[in-house]
Parts: C-alpha cells; structure tokens; sequence
C-alpha cells in the first residue's frame, strides 16, 4: 500500500469511528430522554400517595435527585460535540 493508499485507509477508518460515536452519542441522549419521562411520570404518580402519607419523604426526595441527576446527564450529552 502506498502513502496515499494509507492516508485514504486511515481517513474513512476516522469517519467510520465518528460515524458511530455520533450515532453512540445519539442512541445514549435518546435513553437518557426516555428515562428522564419515566422519572417525571413516576414523579407526577408519587405525589398523591406522599400527600396521603402512604409514600415516605425520603423516597420522593430520592425520586427528585434521580430526576435532577438526570437531567444534568441529559444536558452534558446535549453539550458533547456531534450530539446533534
């Protein structure tokens, strides 16, 4: 293989490899959004039970942590380069 041959192999070897973190990346931000809807769907159905004291406030304060966590985690996906 000559030089040009190598600098060619080597190129699409780079595109494929961001082809699929993008896609990596992409596939991830989807997840992390799915999760982030189960948690304010659980947090929406949890309050009821809290009011009527049937739900511990410790385990709804750990729901809101989840759901802050979580979309810190969704926001520092949406800011890695090629998340788009």
């Amino acid at each position: 293989m000559n030089g040009t041959q190598q600098v060619e192999a080597e190129e699409f070897k780079n595109t494929t490899l961001l082809s699929q973190k993008q896609k990596l990346l992409k596939e991830s931000i989807g997840q992390t959004k799915e999760k982030l809807e189960g948690l304010k769907e659980a947090q929406k159905q949890a309050k009821e039970p809290l009011e009527r004291g049937e739900l511990r406030q410790d385990k709804y304060d750990a729901l809101q942590r989840e759901i802050a966590e979580t979309e810190n985690e969704l926001k520092r996906r949406l800011s890695l380069p090629d998340s788009e």
